[in-house]
């Protein structure tokens, strides 16, 4: 099992990245991940392992945030609540596409 699951290694550090934005954080839930699997010796598929990862990223951020170290806010940019909302290109870009649609 753990070798199906090694075929894909380069697929699972990259969703862990997409997840959590940070490399060394994505290899080590990936490394979690391994050891999870290894442990419960079940069959998996993609959409199960992906959801594992996302599980994993979302219990470290718990565990951090109990200590006070981190929260989730810290992966994600939050833009400041009194600056003025401008889009950007790709913003305007979606909005401008709204509104050409015929509700």
């Amino acid at each position: 099992m753990l070798e199906e699951l090694s075929k894909k290694d380069k697929h699972w550090r990259k969703v862990a990245l997409r997840i959590c934005g940070d490399r060394m954080l994505a290899d080590d839930i990936v490394q979690q991940m391994y050891l999870y699997f290894y442990n419960k010796n079940c069959k998996v598929n993609d959409y199960y392992v992906s959801l594992k990862i996302y599980g994993l990223f979302i219990d470290y951020v718990r565990i951090k945030n109990k200590r006070g170290d981190v929260s989730l806010t810290d992966f994600y940019y939050v833009r400041d609540k009194n600056e003025a909302f401008e889009p950007d290109d790709y913003e305007m870009e979606i909005l401008t596409s709204f509104s050409k649609l015929d509700w």
